[in-house]
């Protein structure tokens, strides 16, 4: 039995297409503000398991439960490509240049995929995009990059290598690239300690606590033999100067038969305040029934979910 408590009800997250559909969210939360808003939303519409609509979109809110898109800006911020889908939003902030950065993938399905990004000083205009990464040999090999600036001001970047086999792969790998600016990325390294027993990890995200240097993930992962439509949610930690730590336990499985959120936990965006004892997490959810995706938040203390794992 899973740890935490699903979200009883999905949150409303608006849609440029309309169908209020949404997953893969990416928030940042700016306790003062950033043009007037305290939480930013990156995600991507997925109506009824259509990936044409997945494409990357940015939303502003006051409390991380009523959201709209920012002055200025009509969503999707990038038009879905001629050929293949664009995916695997990661939304950050860069200090220095005081710029928000939207990271996201875009795949061909046929042979070749890139991490692009977007860049803005005010989150209304958006500049791009850049190609930052590409593989011109394989369709799914950097899923779902989860992005963190490092105590020496470097980047690191960890994704999902599921090769050109994508949703069912049985052997995905954990990768991980090292930036100065995260702009250019180095050779990409495998996280041998960042695995799941018995499972495939989907769609990691990952946060660096500023004050600890602590390194927080969680991420939806399937069962050997399955494919992603069976994931659930689990956690990982890494403190400095040791390897991951993995749990055995699931934070969070699919709701119970006919909830919004009946067949699959996938990608999560987490805030989590130690010191006060706070989680909240945005995450992905699928009803089995007609394929519907939405969102859900749970919010509760860490120490209880770090108690039962």
């Amino acid at each position: 039995m899973a740890i935490l408590k699903n979200a009883a009800t999905p949150e409303l997250i608006p849609s440029y297409d309309g169908s209020n559909q949404t997953t893969h969210p990416s928030v940042l939360y700016f306790p003062d503000g950033f043009q007037g808003y305290e939480y930013w939303m990156a995600m991507t519409p997925y109506p009824f398991n259509d990936g044409g609509y997945e494409d990357p979109s940015i939303l502003v809110s006051h409390d991380g439960r009523t959201w709209q898109a920012p002055a200025g800006v009509t969503n999707p911020l990038v038009p879905r490509p001629d050929v293949g889908h664009n995916c695997d939003v990661e939304l950050c902030y860069e200090p220095e240049l005081k710029e928000l950065r939207l990271y996201y993938v875009e795949a061909d399905d046929i042979r070749r995929s890139w991490v692009k990004l977007l860049r803005s000083r005010d989150g209304s205009h958006w500049e791009g995009p850049r190609v930052v990464l590409e593989d011109p040999d394989q369709r799914y090999s950097i899923l779902s990059p989860a992005i963190q600036q490092m105590k020496d001001g470097s980047w690191r970047m960890w994704y999902v290598d599921s090769g050109n086999t994508g949703f069912e792969n049985q052997n995905n790998k954990v990768r991980s690239r090292a930036s100065r600016d995260g702009l250019v990325w180095e050779e990409e390294t495998t996280c041998n300690d960042l695995a799941q027993p018995g499972h495939q990890i989907w769609h990691i995200s990952v946060w660096r606590n500023p004050d600890t240097d602590v390194l927080h993930a969680f991420y939806p992962a399937y069962p050997n033999g399955t494919n992603c439509d069976y994931c659930s949610l689990f956690y990982a930690r890494k403190d400095p100067g040791q390897g991951w730590r993995t749990f055995g336990s699931a934070v969070l499985d699919p709701g119970p038969e006919g909830a919004w959120d009946d067949f699959c936990i996938y990608r999560a965006s987490f805030l989590l305040d130690e010191a006060g004892d706070k989680l909240k997490l945005w995450y992905g959810g699928k009803k089995k029934s007609d394929s519907s995706w939405n969102m859900g938040l749970v919010q509760t203390s860490y120490s209880d979910l770090l108690s039962q794992l």
